[in-house]
């Protein structure tokens, strides 16, 4: 069924992503149910929420992202014999890396490369479906009336393309907040009001001291006190909606009138990339910034999308513990909720059998942790309070990625975070968000395809350099839209707002 494209905004405040499972979060600078659902509704310890196995049993192949685990058999084939039992169909999971998931998806969807689900984002969803890769699943969701329950009205929301639903959006955090996260030593040592820290101007004084600490050589934990990769400061653009990639012009969320505008060059985001210049001259950021695409694992402050609790993962992954404050968000977005789908090939012969696989790997609480998890006994151990302990060695031998499979809110914390982590904090913690002006709003890019790909090419040549600081914005930002115009940004401005227009009606 078509859920409704006009949907009564939810009450302000935070929220996103955990960064062992996030696709968009980071532990640096270059990274990192609204409705009241519950995952009360999911079958628990092997209880499947789907019906049992009474024929043929089904084997589907799905294209996921990242390394292939060592263990994906040995976890798989556990999987399967659970899965057959319960629903009558097993599968074979593809693992594309991180480095070559992108071009691969995109030739297997050009080449017309059989497959019964994929799991794709923001970059991959729309055009997927206007290439007819995609199925349309409104007709099928009665099939899964629980999934479709479940995953609140809002996600469904920001997957509807063309007044219909082509993808499974995985209920996690699917609003962004974005946190900026500290050493807690040295807040302490040196007395940093970290809370009161939102912008980079509040922020100026104490990094300032920061670099003079380290260049005494009274920090030795860091070289620079703002070390940051080519991407810049996780989560810079995400108060902005509908941009599409390689333009920066799009929507301010909580903008009532829905103007497009030109995102670099508004005020805030402005001085942003004014201090970054100023701390990039003054040595502290890294010089070599505009190069990097992945930094250490250590940084003294760093932007990573997030929601309460995270920090435990931020602090594991640093090796020191972290105090956080959110900078932004959460909201509500097409693009926080396209983080992560799982479609349905129009060409499977087994659409029905993949969707009441991914409700049973979303709801069945022995699925979905063995899917993430691997084997309790030998991957994991529950324990007594609801959370689970990883085995120390076995954990690298399956370390799947998270997000882009289900659902979190069926996943058993890691302590020591709190069993109430995701259901019901990050429940809670979505149910507080704003939502964007946007949200249901997907731009069609076929009129302007060709504008929108000569676009691309001059934002590469700028962006990396005005998103560490490596130039002056003052006279990048200027040069980098007036080469847009020339490559057709009025064009696509026009289109995108004629395109919004009449999605609001106006």
């Amino acid at each position: 069924m078509k859920k409704s494209l006009k949907v009564i905004a939810l009450v302000a405040a935070m929220a996103a992503t955990m960064a062992s499972f996030a696709s968009c979060s980071g532990d640096s600078n270059s990274s990192a149910a609204t409705d009241g659902s519950s995952s009360s509704a999911a079958a628990t310890d092997g209880e499947s929420s789907a019906s049992g196995n009474s024929g043929e049993v089904v084997n589907l192949s799905w294209i996921q992202i990242g390394g292939q685990p060592n263990d994906v058999d040995l976890v798989m084939d556990t999987l399967n014999e659970y899965t057959a039992e319960q629903i009558g169909v097993t599968c074979d999971i593809t693992y594309l890396d991180w480095g070559v998931w992108g071009d691969r998806v995109k030739a297997m969807l050009q080449g017309g490369e059989p497959f019964d689900i994929m799991f794709n984002d923001a970059t991959v969803y729309t055009s997927a479906v206007d290439l007819g890769r995609f199925a349309a699943l409104d007709d099928l969701l009665s099939e899964v009336p629980d999934l479709e329950a479940f995953i609140p009205d809002l996600a469904w929301e920001g997957v509807t393309y063309h007044d219909a639903i082509y993808g499974v959006p995985t209920y996690k955090d699917n609003t962004q907040t974005q946190y900026w996260v500290w050493d807690q030593n040295l807040v302490e040592q040196y007395d940093i009001p970290y809370e009161d820290i939102h912008t980079l101007a509040e922020m100026d004084p104490y990094i300032r001291q920061l670099q003079d600490e380290i260049n005494a050589g009274n920090v030795t934990t860091s070289q620079y006190a703002f070390y940051m990769t080519r991407d810049g400061i996780n989560g810079q653009f995400m108060n902005y909606d509908a941009s599409p990639t390689g333009t920066h012009i799009g929507v301010r969320y909580d903008d009532e009138t829905a103007t497009v505008v030109r995102i670099m060059e508004q005020p805030e985001m402005m001085e942003t990339y004014q201090y970054l210049h100023e701390w990039y001259n003054a040595g502290i950021i890294n010089p070599d910034a505009a190069t990097l695409t992945t930094g250490p694992s250590y940084v003294i402050v760093g932007s990573a999308q997030g929601f309460p609790g995270a920090e435990v993962g931020w602090g594991s992954g640093r090796g020191v513990p972290v105090v956080i404050e959110p900078w932004g968000g959460p909201v509500w977005s097409n693009g926080t909720i396209q983080g992560s789908i799982n479609s349905i090939s129009s060409s499977s012969e087994h659409q029905v059998e993949a969707l009441k696989y991914l409700q049973l790997i979303n709801l069945d609480e022995y699925a979905r942790n063995t899917l993430v998890y691997g084997i309790e006994g030998t991957h994991y151990t529950k324990n007594d309070d609801g959370t689970i302990t990883q085995d120390e060695v076995k954990r690298s031998d399956y370390s799947p990625a998270g997000y882009a499979q289900a659902t979190f809110m069926t996943m058993y914390p890691v302590a020591p975070n709190p069993a109430t982590m995701y259901d019901p904090d990050l429940i809670e913690w979505n149910n507080s968000g704003e939502t964007s002006v946007l949200l249901g709003f997907n731009f069609d890019r076929t009129p302007v395809e060709n504008q929108l790909a000569a676009c691309n090419v001059v934002c590469q040549s700028y962006d990396y350099n005005i998103y560490t600081g490596a130039v002056d914005p003052n006279t990048a930002i200027p040069e980098m839209y007036a080469a847009l115009e020339s490559a057709g940004l009025k064009d696509i401005e026009e289109e995108l707002q004629r395109q919004i227009n009449e999605f609001l009606g106006k």
